[in-house]
């Protein structure tokens, strides 16, 4: 789902920008815990992973949108009504 907002830096200046929401800005980790699981099973479950997030990214680069990562403060977004 793309989401518009308007975004203003620390600076004043402010622009509108529409994303592709990859995680909501949060003061919160995201994480898989793998607390529960032995270091045999935490090992097995990092590799995979890890080759996830290179299918990830080697897609991201194969469709064109490589360059275009940004992060965003979550105090300098204001989302407009039709988001």
């Amino acid at each position: 789902m793309i989401k518009h907002f308007t975004y203003t830096k620390p600076n004043g200046e402010a622009s509108t920008r529409a994303v592709v929401v990859l995680r909501e800005p949060t003061d919160m980790m995201l994480a898989l815990d793998l607390t529960e699981f032995s270091e045999a099973e935490q090992a097995v479950y990092e590799e995979e992973v890890e080759e996830a997030q290179l299918m990830f990214k080697e897609t991201i680069n194969n469709i064109g949108l490589g360059s275009q990562y940004r992060c965003f403060k979550k105090k300098g977004i204001t989302y407009n009504e039709t988001t």
